[in-house]
């Protein structure tokens, strides 16, 4: 028996054909009566020897998806709307299969449904393999720009703790020499007072207190100048705007005038006796 040479015409109408009987085994599952009128239509479309083409298939798939992802059950999440028309189209395409085995097709007819079927399945699984690749490098790409993310913030705290380290290294030099200062600040203080009382020792008592005095005021406010420098440098002095005064203790303004005021009392004193005497 021969047959006619198809054109391509021809090929593309059938082929539309096919792909518009694919959309409508996604939609619901058909009953016996349904699978005989989509079994009449393939019957007409695999005469001739028709061969439907293979390139088409997944876009075919793919629109199926897309189409009954948008619309239909809106309560129902994307996935289970997606599984449920590809479950559709599977198990309607092995109905129909089976509808025309023993139904009185050609053979032609029942070939092209079982490779048809098989066809479907293989690219459903192909999409498959497709999204979750999708997905896959979805999630590493998150993933990169979240370790970017990270390793930027990193670099930022170690840069800062790098400048403070610096500072740290720049304040212990200039906390030690303070230190040092105020070592033999005290030490020769100590050795200036104890020089000067002995070269007035036979001197009367108000020079011994004149001389005692003078020097405490120069060695206090000199080691509170270079204490105040460090206390700077370790932590700056914040003023209190509403009390108006600095940190309290030995640094206090208040407290060091006061000292200061009554060490200049008792030596304005000591002066007076002097010329009274």
């Amino acid at each position: 028996m021969s047959f006619r040479e198809l054109s391509s015409s021809e090929i593309s109408d059938r082929a539309g054909k096919i792909n518009s009987i694919l959309e409508d085994l996604s939609i619901k599952r058909l009953d016996s009566a349904e699978l005989g009128e989509k079994a009449k239509i393939l019957e007409e479309i695999y005469s001739s020897k028709y061969r439907h083409g293979y390139e088409g298939i997944l876009d075919v798939i793919r629109n199926i998806e897309k189409t009954h992802s948008s619309g239909g059950n809106q309560s129902a999440s994307e996935e289970d709307q997606e599984m449920d028309s590809l479950f559709f189209l599977t198990t309607n395409l092995d109905d129909l299969k089976e509808h025309i085995r023993i139904g009185s097709y050609s053979v032609d007819t029942f070939n092209g449904i079982v490779r048809l079927s098989d066809h479907v399945k293989l690219e459903i699984h192909r999409l498959r393999d497709l999204q979750e690749q999708d997905y896959q490098k979805e999630q590493m790409t998150r993933t990169i720009k979240e370790l970017l993310a990270k390793s930027e913030n990193l670099a930022s705290e170690v840069k800062i703790a790098q400048n403070n380290s610096e500072k740290l290294q720049m304040h212990m030099v200039a906390i030690l020499g303070i230190f040092a200062a105020i070592v033999m600040a005290f030490s020769g203080g100590m050795n200036l007072l104890s020089g000067s009382i002995s070269i007035s020792g036979d001197s009367n008592l108000c020079n011994v207190v004149f001389v005692v005095v003078l020097c405490g005021i120069i060695l206090f406010n000199l080691i509170a100048f270079l204490i105040g420098s460090i206390m700077s440098i370790i932590h700056p002095v914040i003023c209190d705007k509403e009390e108006g005064h600095s940190q309290k203790g030995i640094f206090n303004s208040k407290l060091l005038i006061a000292f200061n005021g009554l060490m200049m009392s008792l030596l304005a004193a000591d002066v007076v006796i002097m010329i009274c005497l």
